[in-house]
């Protein structure tokens, strides 16, 4: 944390290859998550790095951080081909504005204190912010794509984007924030008194999430296993803690994204295309995850009271 909000140009230069570096292997990662047919990330997380740095970094650091984000991006994406450089450059752009977007909104909603006890009361904000960011960027990737790429549609690109981008955002931000808000040593990760068993129990219904893994073949167990990982995610908001929903609802997310990559997602019907598929898988854990948090920030705001 003292390195992101330094201002000596050895933690700025520091800072910022960091978070290209992350940047660059965020964008790997989603291009191997890719569907087959349309060539679309299943997980973008990349984005809601960039912005937690932004989130913590003075101003007058942000253009080292933005730049190193952008090599970050097409030193990863330009390699991959398909796109022409102009529909590169939009998506650059579309993406270093939603990262300071996000920051931007932030810090112009909140004017309180970004702490571990605060962050009950700020993160209703940060998911905010997301939502705005998300739908500013999608206009612009989406006019880029609409422009430019052949037979691409506005409200189709837009559509596409936001879903991936805000689920990316509402998934993965609140985690990394989480890990870089100061907090008093080892209360982050502390249990309320007498939930240790029930903490183990949760830890073992998300654990079992992945037994779908060992399922005779034809059986779907997302027919009932994200009941109980909702479930159990509801006892975490309202007994444990927020940071520990935090947590639980970022690892259900990403089982949920890697099911549905190895075709036993919750969100395919018959008729329907992978892309479609995909996107609402995307939409479904942006909604579910930010109502959970948003849970979990009253219910914890209400013992502090």
């Amino acid at each position: 944390m003292n390195y992101i909000q330094s201002t000596d140009w050895r933690h700025v230069v520091l800072v910022g290859g960091v978070t290209g570096g992350l940047y660059y292997f965020g964008v790997l990662l989603a291009l191997n998550f890719v569907n087959p047919v349309e060539k679309i990330a299943f997980f973008w997380p990349s984005n809601a790095i960039a912005a937690a740095v932004l989130l913590f970094a003075p101003r007058r650091n942000w253009p080292v951080i933005l730049g190193a984000v952008v090599v970050g991006y097409l030193a990863a994406r330009g390699p991959a081909g398909g796109l022409p450089p102009a529909v590169l450059a939009g998506f650059s752009v579309a993406n270093l504005f939603e990262c300071a977007v996000v920051a931007l909104v932030f810090g112009a909603a909140w004017r309180g204190d970004v702490r571990l006890a605060t962050m009950p009361r700020f993160l209703p904000y940060l998911l905010i912010a997301c939502v705005i960011a998300s739908t500013l960027s999608g206009v612009i990737g989406a006019f880029v794509v609409s422009q430019i790429l052949q037979g691409a549609t506005f409200l189709r690109a837009f559509v596409v984007w936001f879903a991936g981008d805000l689920s990316g955002l509402v998934l993965v931000l609140p985690f990394v924030v989480a890990f870089l808000v100061p907090d008093e040593g080892a209360r982050r990760l502390a249990l309320p008194e007498g939930n240790l068993r029930g903490g183990f129990i949760v830890g073992l219904v998300l654990a079992a999430a992945g037994t779908f893994l060992w399922l005779p073949e034809g059986w779907n167990p997302w027919l009932f296993t994200p009941y109980l990982i909702l479930g159990a995610l509801l006892w975490v908001a309202y007994r444990v803690n927020l940071i520990w929903t935090i947590i639980g609802a970022f690892c259900a997310g990403l089982v949920e994204i890697v099911a549905t990559f190895i075709g036993f997602g919750l969100f395919r019907f018959e008729g329907m295309s992978i892309t479609d598929e995909v996107v609402l898988m995307k939409a479904a854990i942006a909604v579910m995850t930010a109502g959970l948090l948003l849970f979990a920030a009253s219910c914890a705001a209400a013992e502090e009271e």
